[in-house]
């Protein structure tokens, strides 16, 4: 007979992701390799988001071989009403995703309301990918590189 083990994964402690991510990328946000999430600032909480591609910089939101490619984003953050995403490229060109979908159940369990998005990185550097509601606001520091 074959006996079967469950086994339950933790997420990593929002307190792990540190230091904050800042302007220029200096340090891009925090992240975790193993969950594939960054942890962004906001007026309210946390913005968590979650790559569906590998993150190349260790403890760090850095994504490489994206340029052109479409990357979804899976994202959380507290607050009320619709969220809109804008990245914000090295070059100061403004990006919307090319799609927003909002997500009503999920197995992760960060807080806050839940969307995916899919950005179409197009330059090298540093993206600063805002997030907002009608009463929170977020920021996530992601260095793309080649």
């Amino acid at each position: 007979m074959l006996a079967t083990r469950t086994l339950t994964v933790r997420l990593p402690d929002a307190t792990t992701f540190a230091p904050s991510g800042q302007l220029g990328c200096a340090p891009p946000s925090p992240a975790n390799p193993t969950t594939r999430e960054a942890r962004g600032t906001a007026t309210a909480g946390d913005l968590w988001a979650r790559f569906f591609a590998r993150l190349a910089g260790g403890h760090s939101a850095v994504l490489s071989s994206v340029i052109g490619k479409e990357t979804k984003i899976v994202w959380r953050l507290l607050g009320n009403g619709d969220a809109e995403f804008t990245a914000v490229a090295p070059s100061g060109d403004e990006l919307r995703p090319a799609w927003v979908s909002r997500h009503e159940g999920s197995s992760w369990t960060r807080p806050g309301d839940e969307w995916g998005t899919g950005f179409v990185f197009s330059e090298i550097g540093c993206w600063q990918i805002r997030v907002q509601r009608v009463d929170v606001r977020g920021d996530l520091w992601v260095a793309v590189i080649a």
